[in-house]
């Protein structure tokens, strides 16, 4: 894996993106705390039939 470190956009969109990679990024390395963080803070739901 590599990180590269860019300037930041304004679209939010991208954020939310670069913040889930870095969730899951520690999460493949172990690190776990800050998955539980996120799902304290979000919820989840699933859709069936998509």
């Amino acid at each position: 894996m590599a990180v590269v470190w860019s300037r930041a956009s304004s679209d939010a969109a991208l954020w939310a993106a670069d913040v889930i990679a870095g969730i899951v990024a520690g999460w493949l390395d172990g690190e776990d705390r800050w998955l539980a963080l996120f799902g304290e803070r979000i919820t989840f739901l699933e859709a069936e039939g998509i």
